[in-house]
């Protein structure tokens, strides 16, 4: 079982708010349903987290759960590798009631689910061996398969870069300098808005780097006046910090924007911005949890050939990481960027149109629930199993094997 009758009839809550705290509340809402229970809210070490709920479940932080809901059943829906450590936290909240959850468990719930959707699933049934994919990523593949009326999504405020990095998946060491145009932006928040009115989870606004956009404070404005409830996060290398005005700070402030920092090996004092931030009222965190900044080389094959559906199943990115892009939704960064690599290097990866869906065509939500569900044609030229990673991270030299195969 899921739950066990006790914490089916007392308060729980869910230590967690990524791909396995998602796909526990999935499994939650598809058997014993989730205004059944006494849920309070999905818990994390600390304030600073990429969404403000969770399939429409509210996080919050771990001094707040402490404090007011100190008896509730923790679950802990996490990586294996961080359960020693949230045990000890949890521990030391004094929250002593807590355990695991099985991801087996929310596996079996959560393919029961797809597979009610036979004609869906026929399609990857070819693709799918069980070798090839860990329980992690199946997971992650069943919760794309199965989200449901919220969209999170990404705008790049420019292609540009002011640091360049080797193997950059928006292709930005080869971006000519392209700014948002602020009125087409706002146009297509606007359809946005108009098809998932507040379900919108989150949006990050990221580049290149955004901070080289001369009129993003303006960006900024028109992003929360269109998408009110949304969760905003501005991705950044910091690096520009010293170059921002005390009206962007204000603004970020008031509109509630988060801004999350990438960290590179770099002598530049973060330390110093995220106390300046915090003196502002302005959420300042890590993007990442790595301590040192790596990077990863997806190689791309021009030919093609590529199993789409096997593809789509492993990849962190499809369904994951959307991109709306003037008046276009892709399922990837790569679908969405392709262009620049394409015109750089004068290739012919498959790009703009078909590899994305129109939000101007459609009539609601659910066309293109529909279509960032399955593969496009960019994930035939993707190679996925012989992703590289950890490589240690540096400039781009703009050479072709950065990204070719």
């Amino acid at each position: 079982m899921l739950l066990s009758k006790d914490e089916q009839n007392g308060e729980v809550v869910i230590f967690g708010a990524g791909n396995i705290a998602r796909a526990f509340i999935i499994s939650l809402r598809e058997t014993i349903g989730l205004h059944a229970l006494n849920l309070v809210g999905c818990m994390v070490s600390n304030i600073y987290v990429n969404a403000k709920d969770i399939e429409g479940v509210p996080v919050y932080s771990i001094d707040y759960m402490s404090k007011y809901h100190r008896e509730a059943k923790v679950l802990i829906a996490v990586k294996n590798e961080y359960m020693k450590s949230i045990e000890n936290l949890l521990i030391q909240h004094g929250m002593m009631h807590y355990r695991g959850v099985d991801l087996d468990e929310c596996i079996q719930v959560m393919e029961v689910e797809w597979k009610k959707n036979t004609k869906k699933a026929a399609l990857f049934e070819h693709s799918f061996e069980e070798g090839n994919f860990s329980k992690e990523e199946y997971l992650m593949f069943l919760e794309k398969q199965l989200k449901r009326n919220v969209l999170s999504f990404e705008v790049n405020f420019v292609n540009h870069c002011n640091l360049n990095c080797q193997c950059c998946n928006h292709f930005s060491p080869l971006a000519k300098a392209s700014f948002l145009d602020k009125y087409k932006y706002a146009s297509d928040l606007k359809r946005i808005h108009e098809l998932f009115g507040n379900r919108i989870g989150r949006l990050m606004l990221l580049g290149g780097e955004p901070l080289l956009h001369p009129e993003i404070e303006e960006l900024l404005q028109i992003t929360r006046d269109n998408l009110p409830d949304a969760s905003l996060y501005l991705i950044t290398n910091g690096l520009l910090f010293s170059k921002m005005s005390q009206n962007f700070w204000r603004l970020c402030n008031n509109l509630r924007i988060g801004i999350k920092v990438t960290k590179y090996p770099l002598k530049f004092d973060y330390a110093k911005w995220e106390r300046y931030a915090l003196e502002h009222g302005v959420d300042l965190s890590d993007e990442s949890t790595e301590p040192i900044k790596t990077t990863y080389r997806l190689p791309l094959k021009e030919n093609g050939g590529l199993d789409p559906y096997r593809n789509y199943m492993k990849c962190y990115h499809a369904n994951m990481c959307v991109v709306l892009r003037e008046g276009r939704l892709y399922t990837c960064p790569i679908a969405a960027w392709v262009d620049i690599l394409n015109e750089y290097y004068s290739k012919k990866f498959p790009q703009l149109e078909d590899n994305s869906i129109d939000i101007y065509q459609v009539n609601n939500p659910q066309e293109i629930e529909d279509y960032l569900k399955l593969p496009i044609p960019m994930c035939s030229h993707c190679d996925i199993f012989n992703y590289k990673y950890n490589i240690p991270w540096s400039q781009s030299k703009k050479s072709a094997e950065e990204w070719l195969d």
